[in-house]
């Protein structure tokens, strides 16, 4: 017993360990994690918890913590904390060879022969224009009547079939996976102010529905791409673009396409006067009902400021950090570097 008790207790650090050497290969990662040996395993293990109608992952979290609580009455304090600090170190380890290792693959553009550099307040405001016009052309087709919930199970399935349709094309994004759950506990997601989730330990993508708008096929997509082993922020942001923006559903495609607008609204307000001009300009073009769904969003969002989401934005930005992803919650936004290398392609 006491073997396996320290052979759990170091599987964390020496998991850890990996993950750092990884880092110096990402192309070995690429070939035999992340095309091999990930999706034989997740696959498979995302599908089986999806058979459950309901999401598993919130109740095998409150059903740890009550277990773990109860070791307190039935064990002395100090067996009881070395048995959390066994079982911590070896989720972590299940964390990193389960998922986490994803973080040190090559890139997508690595993968595509692309090169990332950015652009221009010019390239951006072009960008902008394009992405505004394909937006509001859509947008009187995406509330047409009898339009499936956002949030519903119709379109959750649907952005399964859109990453099927794209693995077609491109074998990164096909397999077969799980689809996106709802998250049970909306008002608590939103507290924290968070839209989605991937839940590694099940395989679950997870979706809060509480805001119940046009954003949620764009963040049911993001997740997904994170069950597929995209585990950068950008990355999955532009996946989630990818797969939606020439979706035959032209909520789906909506979604995709006015979401990549905020971001590179955000990319331009953030360069100063010069790109605050430029999307003034985008912004007085745009169609009033592209504006009030904006709106709409914000406002849902408004509603859940304050501490606890601030507070689980700063846990965010450094679990992100801990992961590699220097620019933290901003790597999200990095995206538009992806739009801009590949806006050519689209």
């Amino acid at each position: 017993m006491k073997a396996l008790f320290w052979a759990a207790v170091i599987s964390g650090p020496v998991a850890v360990g990996l993950w750092a050497l990884a880092g110096l290969s990402p192309g070995t990662v690429e070939l035999w994690y992340s095309r091999t040996l990930y999706p034989a395993l997740m696959g498979p293990w995302s599908r089986a918890w999806g058979f459950f109608p309901f999401t598993v992952a919130p109740w095998l979290v409150v059903g740890a913590l009550v277990a773990g609580g109860a070791l307190f009455f039935v064990l002395p304090p100090l067996r009881t904390l070395s048995l959390f600090g066994a079982a911590g170190s070896m989720l972590m380890a299940w964390f990193v060879l389960g998922w986490g290792l994803n973080y040190q693959r090559a890139s997508w553009a690595e993968n595509h022969g692309k090169s990332v550099r950015g652009g221009t307040i010019a390239d951006l405001e072009a960008l902008a224009g394009r992405l505004a016009d394909r937006a509001d052309a859509l947008r009187p087709l995406a509330f047409l009547p009898g339009t499936p919930d956002w949030s519903g199970p119709v379109v959750r399935e649907a952005v399964t079939t859109a990453y099927q349709r794209a693995g077609l094309s491109d074998p990164l994004l096909g397999g077969a996976w799980g689809d996106p759950k709802i998250f049970p506990l909306p008002d608590l997601m939103s507290w924290t102010g968070i839209a989605g989730i991937f839940f590694p330990f099940t395989g679950e993508p997870l979706v809060n529905p509480g805001p119940r708008d046009w954003q949620l096929p764009f963040t049911s997509a993001h997740e997904a791409a994170h069950l597929r082993g995209w585990a950068r922020e950008d990355e999955a942001n532009f996946l989630a673009f990818w797969v939606l923006h020439d979706d035959a559903d032209p909520a789906l495609a909506y979604s995709a396409w006015g979401s990549a607008l905020l971001y590179v609204a955000s990319a331009l307000e953030s360069v100063g006067p010069e790109g605050k001009a430029a999307w003034g300009r985008i912004l007085r073009r745009i169609d009033p009902g592209v504006r009030a769904d904006w709106q709409g969003s914000f406002s849902y969002w408004d509603r859940f400021r304050g501490p606890v989401r601030q507070a689980s934005q700063a846990v965010n930005d450094f679990y992100l950090k801990s992961q590699g992803q220097s620019d933290g919650v901003k790597s999200y936004g990095r995206m538009v570097d992806l739009l801009l290398a590949w806006e050519t392609d689209f």
